[in-house]
C-alpha cells in the first residue's frame, strides 16, 4: 500500500472501530469541516452497514434524532465544541417519553484540553 491509502485504511478502520463501540442504531453528527476528508475515508454505504441511520452535518438545527445512539465527530475547536453542546443540551429536553439518547464525541484529529471546560458548562 502506498502511504496515502495505508493513511486511508487506518483513518476507515478507526471509524468503524468507533461506529461499532456503539452497537445498534445511529445518527452520525459531524464537523462540515470534515465531511471532505471523511468522504475520501469511507462511503456511506460502509456508515449504513455499521448501523448509521442518519448523517446530519453539525451546522444543522439540533431537532428531532430519531435512534438512541448520537456519535459526534468534530474538529478540536471551541465553535465546534459548543454547537455540540447544544446538540446534546437540545436532546436533553425532549419529550417525557421520547427514548434517552447515548451521545458519543470523537475529536479529530484529537481532543483538546480548550474544549474540555465547553462540555463540562
Amino acid at each position: 500500500l502506498s502511504c496515502v491509502a495505508g493513511c486511508r485504511e487506518r483513518a476507515r478502520a478507526a471509524l468503524v472501530d468507533a461506529l461499532d463501540a456503539h452497537p445498534g442504531r445511529k445518527t452520525v453528527v459531524f464537523d462540515a469541516r470534515l465531511s471532505g476528508p471523511m468522504a475520501l475515508v469511507t462511503r456511506t454505504s460502509t456508515l449504513k452497514e455499521h448501523g448509521v441511520e442518519e448523517l446530519l452535518g453539525l451546522d444543522a438545527a439540533p431537532g428531532t434524532l430519531r435512534t438512541p445512539t448520537v456519535i459526534y465527530v468534530v474538529r478540536p475547536t471551541i465553535d465546534a465544541t459548543k454547537a455540540l453542546a447544544a446538540h446534546v443540551r437540545s436532546a436533553a429536553r425532549a419529550p417525557r417519553g421520547a427514548e434517552p439518547k447515548t451521545h458519543a464525541v470523537y475529536f479529530v484529529p484529537r481532543r483538546t484540553v480548550v474544549c474540555e471546560p465547553v462540555l463540562e458548562e
